[in-house]
């Protein structure tokens, strides 16, 4: 497994870092809640109990049941790895200059779509549901200057944090500073200081 999970890493990195431009970098990467993919997992979870069920009516079929249940546990592996696939390659790239939204479609299926910081005319996020309110889960949506199409990853942890730390690398790019020289200590602070300014409300 851990084979597989490294294979999907270096998957990534190449699909990411195939798109960047010459001087760009990736900032920060944000990816969707595994609670997307839940439908899925409770399928590839019925693959493995259903037939450990039947285990002993299997097992009196001799090679037939041995054939089905390997059969079984073989599909609920490929199922697997395709959804671990497939969460590792849909995400949102922050780089130093714009917003790369990378939609991630089974195996071969994929979407890119992109939106510079002096694009950005509206950054939101929403949340619905009771799971997702619970859970802390939402949208985040990006609207660009003059068009009708919009960027949006969905079901994110915190979304209201996401939001903030776009919000932060856009004020940075527009005051003409490097958005790469902010680390994960300066987002936060950025974040903090805005929780400051909504409790002051």
């Amino acid at each position: 497994m851990r084979f597989f999970l490294h294979m999907f890493q270096n998957s990534a990195q190449k699909a990411f870092t195939k798109n960047l431009q010459d001087g760009e970098r990736i900032v920060h990467v944000f990816r969707s809640h595994p609670m997307k993919h839940a439908v899925a997992g409770f399928i590839i979870a019925l693959f493995v109990l259903v037939p450990l069920f039947f285990l002993v009516p299997l097992v009196a079929l001799g090679d037939i049941g041995f054939f089905i249940l390997l059969a079984c546990f073989a599909l609920a592996v490929f199922l697997a790895l395709r959804e671990i696939y497939i969460w590792r390659l849909h995400a949102f790239l922050l780089t130093n200059w714009r917003i790369v939204d990378h939609d991630q479609y089974g195996i071969f299926g994929r979407t890119v779509s992109e939106c510079r910081f002096d694009k950005i005319q509206d950054v939101r996020y929403t949340k619905k549901g009771i799971l997702s309110t619970f859970l802390g889960l939402g949208n985040v949506v990006i609207q660009t200057a003059g068009s009708d199409v919009s960027i949006e990853l969905d079901l994110v942890q915190e979304p209201e944090h996401v939001q903030k730390l776009i919000a932060a690398a856009q004020e940075t790019f527009a005051r003409g500073d490097k958005v790469d020289d902010m680390r994960p200590a300066d987002f936060l602070g950025y974040v903090r200081g805005m929780k400051m300014k909504e409790k002051k409300w």
